[in-house]
């Protein structure tokens, strides 16, 4: 069984490979959308390592952690999902597109890391003791909602041809 501190470790390594993966796509992408979608999930990638980092040097410190600081720059799985209806009716019958695949390889790049590293927090939660799964049971939510924001937008491009706008919030 992992203990709390090694688990944190890990986790540290997880976000700090997709926060890497990331800005690179980032940089890759020539849409302003698509640059924007994954420098937004880079930021938040980049957050959680400093929450975590925070959070490890807390429990060495201290003897225990908190966890207050994890959360999301992302809108709501429900923006998300009325982001799509709201594209997919505004484009409906418009003519046929054909994905970038070099893009689309990016972008099932990060579904993969997104599943990963959700199936990791997953492990955890099961694994560790009560006391110390908060931490990584937020941390499934946000890359659940991750997953789903990837996966959002893999959608969009393959029906739609269009980024959703990952700068609306709601």
């Amino acid at each position: 069984m992992m203990n709390v501190e090694t688990a944190i470790r890990t986790a540290i390594e997880f976000e700090t490979k997709v926060r890497q993966l990331f800005e690179t796509a980032a940089r890759q992408i020539p849409d302003t959308l698509g640059r924007k979608f994954f420098e937004l999930l880079a930021k938040d990638e980049r957050q959680h390592v400093d929450s975590l980092t925070e959070a490890l040097q807390e429990g060495i410190r201290e003897g225990k952690v908190s966890y207050a600081r994890l959360g999301s720059n992302l809108p709501s799985l429900k923006t998300i999902e009325k982001g799509t209806v709201s594209v997919q009716t505004q484009i409906k019958g418009a003519v046929n597109w054909q994905p970038d695949y070099s893009m689309m390889s990016i972008l099932q790049s990060a579904l993969e890391a997104e599943k990963s590293t959700s199936q990791f927090y997953r492990d955890l939660v099961g694994e560790l003791p009560e006391r110390d799964r908060k931490m990584f049971a937020r941390m499934l939510d946000i890359e659940e909602n991750h997953t789903a924001f990837v996966q959002a937008q893999i959608d969009s491009l393959t029906r739609n041809g269009v980024w959703l706008d990952v700068t609306r919030r709601g």
